[in-house]
């Protein structure tokens, strides 16, 4: 079978390759828990829940930018508190230990607060996690965290006990998952109410009023059974937000608000007249090596370079299949996905594993992906005895975004050999 669709899509490869004085913040403790670690872990969703305000016109860099974010989303006040810094940074290995947590907290107490930190991890488990201790006190604290399954999760402590309700939110279009790959994370505590955005994006909300004040610590935590590496948190700040009264706008979490699916008024029919489609009459459209371009009219320049906000790119091909079976899907799938993957630099992007997709008269196959240059989604179906392959990219962390267009254009694709 892969030489067959080796044979087929010679040259998309080629075709795939031509589209963050500041108060020193000390640490005073460094610990280890061997309180148990939640053992539960919710498998991986290919989709992820984005809501409308993660749609910004620039992912702010610097502490001042988030700040100015968050005060013009309502998320903090105006004029906020104390800004306090970590300067350096600061590694914490697991590498040995299974079911540990191990911790670094900081000297001031806070009540409400803003926490961020560029976080690093090695080649642990994937359900490794690297966090952050909230409100911290001997017997409680909260725990938010991430992981290399592409998971966000919130959990607590109280009265030396782990609360049995932890929650795990699967974000693998947000969090970079890959070997040694950086995530900047951020946590807003304001009364009972916790927000938490990964790389620039809002991810989710929680609520848990049990604790109201402590100190604030990185983590790093093993599952039972299993070991870890190490994390690194770097680029370490804290804004105290406790001399103020204020409640935060609460964020729907809902599903993702669609981009709004543009009229398709322009056809194309390929130079052997055996496929078209119809697209948008401003986003323009190309044939290259047996496969049809179709993007959006903010795209200036093909390969890996990273799609702007509110654009994308569909590339179209046909690979030839001898039958209807999911396994020929699934391992065009898979093929399509290793050659995109191995065309990108840093070798950081991983697709998720294949699943259904429905959509009005037609179900497809499709794997999922995010890395800093693009949401990367790659869709197969059988037509007319042919296997139909689309990759659609759009800007980090729109992929739930783009998928209505995508789809309205799928549903257009007219294969007749």
């Amino acid at each position: 079978m892969s030489q067959r669709i080796a044979a087929m899509v010679i040259g998309i490869a080629a075709l795939i390759l031509t589209f963050f004085a500041f108060t020193q913040q000390g640490l005073v403790s460094a610990g280890a828990a061997t309180l148990k670690a939640p053992t539960q872990v919710n498998p991986i969703a290919a989709q992820a829940t984005v809501s409308a305000l993660a749609t910004q016109a620039a992912v702010p860099v610097s502490p001042q930018e988030v700040i100015q974010s968050l005060v013009q989303r309502k998320i903090i006040p105006e004029n906020p508190g104390r800004l306090d810094s970590q300067s350096g940074k600061i590694t914490i290995g697991t590498i040995s230990k299974s079911n540990l947590i191990h911790y670094n907290f900081f000297l001031r107490q806070y009540r409400d607060f803003v926490m961020s930190a560029d976080i690093s991890w090695e080649a642990g488990s994937q359900i490794e996690q690297c966090g952050f201790f909230l409100r911290f006190t001997e017997n409680n604290f909260y725990l938010i965290g991430i992981n290399r399954a592409g998971q966000v999760f919130f959990d607590t402590v109280y009265n030396a006990k782990w609360d049995k309700s932890d929650q795990y939110s699967n974000k693998p279009l947000l969090i970079q998952t890959g070997t040694s790959d950086t995530n900047k994370l951020l946590v807003v505590g304001m009364g009972d109410t916790f927000t938490v955005f990964i790389n620039g994006q809002l991810a989710t909300t929680y609520q848990d009023a049990r604790l109201t004040q402590g100190k604030l610590a990185v983590e790093a935590s093993t599952q039972q059974g299993l070991k870890g590496d190490e994390c690194t948190f770097q680029n370490m700040w804290f804004l105290d937000l406790s001399q103020h009264s204020f409640t935060p706008t609460l964020v729907p979490m809902g599903q993702p608000t669609p981009i709004t699916v543009p009229s398709l008024n322009s056809q194309y029919t390929t130079e052997k007249r055996d496929l078209s489609v119809n697209y948008p009459s401003d986003w323009k459209v190309s044939e290259l090596n047996g496969s049809t371009i179709i993007y959006s009219k903010g795209i200036k320049e093909f390969g890996v370079a990273q799609i702007p906000l509110g654009e994308m790119t569909m590339n179209i091909s046909v690979v030839s299949s001898q039958n209807d079976s999911p396994s020929d899907l699934d391992a065009t799938l898979k093929f399509m996905a290793d050659l995109y993957a191995g065309n990108i630099r840093d070798k950081t992007i991983t697709f998720s594993q294949p699943e259904d997709f429905s959509m009005p008269g037609r179900t497809v196959r499709r794997s999922v992906a995010s890395y800093s240059g693009s949401d990367v989604e790659i869709w197969v179906y059988h037509d007319h005895g042919a296997i139909i392959s689309t990759v659609v990219r759009c800007a980090p962390g729109e992929g739930p975004l783009c998928e209505p267009t995508a789809a309205t254009i799928v549903k257009t694709i007219d294969y007749n050999p």
